[in-house]
């Protein structure tokens, strides 16, 4: 009996000695306080008097569904880890030729090809509308808005864009210098808010756009192209609530939209 008391006493001894440290020392800092916005939500949000570091912009690690599947997957393994689709439908795309569409439930993956002509079709462009699913960084839908911001890098310059020629501002730059179709040598990274539909009384959404390029020379026989690869993660925000309604993460080759020297 002596030594269980003084085994408690011990223990009170050292719990008093840990809360005059955290009271008391001038080096000893808070722990730093999350809140998250959403039960099934791998984010965290600081408390208001502190700030975690930036994450990282919108990049290659960021182009998984649910931890499986990958853009650059043919179909036939895509059902192989799936199952098979409610609905499999073939499409022509413009600038793509014959693609894949496979619907399962609450989202569609789509397959196409480089560029028209091609003979192999790849994931290329997947579009969700059901929280059942996970994105990049545990991102999907049925998040808030402050989530989606909070995952990805923010340079809080909040620079105002003009989008589809508006006069008044109707759109945020997160980060990098243009909304990209620039020439390039190297992989090019920026992010934006559009409300460009929801400020024209066209929608009553707005979207949060990750965006990177990566130049890519196609040879043929004949010729040399030289394309803009772009990679894009797309959140739709619903304007009421600030709820994520449908995410969309595709992959699109188009020329370059300014003369300049080409990527070497």
């Amino acid at each position: 009996m002596k030594n269980i008391l003084r085994r408690l006493a011990l223990g009170m001894a050292a719990l008093t000695a840990a809360a005059i440290l955290c009271a008391c020392g001038d080096d000893v800092q808070p722990a730093t306080v999350v809140n998250i916005m959403s039960p099934e939500s791998l984010t965290v949000i600081p408390d208001a008097d502190w700030q975690l570091p930036s994450p990282l912009p919108f990049c290659e690690s960021d182009l998984t569904v649910s931890d499986s599947l990958l853009l650059g997957m043919e179909p036939e393994y895509v059902k192989s880890l799936w199952g098979a689709p409610i609905l499999e439908s073939a499409e022509e795309l413009p600038g793509y030729g014959s693609g894949t569409t496979l619907t399962y439930d609450g989202c569609r993956l789509v397959f196409y090809g480089t560029w028209e002509g091609a003979d192999d079709i790849f994931l290329s462009d997947v579009i969700c509308k059901t929280g059942r699913i996970r994105f990049a960084r545990g991102l999907h839908v049925g998040c808030n808005a402050k989530e989606v911001l909070t995952s990805f890098a923010n340079d809080r310059e909040s620079r105002p864009l003009h989008l589809m020629n508006a006069e008044e501002p109707n759109g945020k730059m997160l980060y990098g210098e243009h909304l990209g179709g620039k020439q390039h040598e190297d992989l090019y990274s920026y992010a934006y808010i559009d409300k460009s539909a929801l400020y024209a009384n066209e929608a009553d959404f707005y979207a949060i756009h990750y965006c990177y390029e990566k130049p890519l020379a196609i040879y043929t026989a004949e010729t040399e192209q030289n394309l803009c690869e772009t990679y894009s993660l797309i959140f739709f925000i619903d304007a009421d609530d600030d709820a994520v309604t449908e995410i969309r993460l595709c992959r699109t080759v188009q020329p370059w939209t300014q003369a300049a020297h080409l990527p070497q």
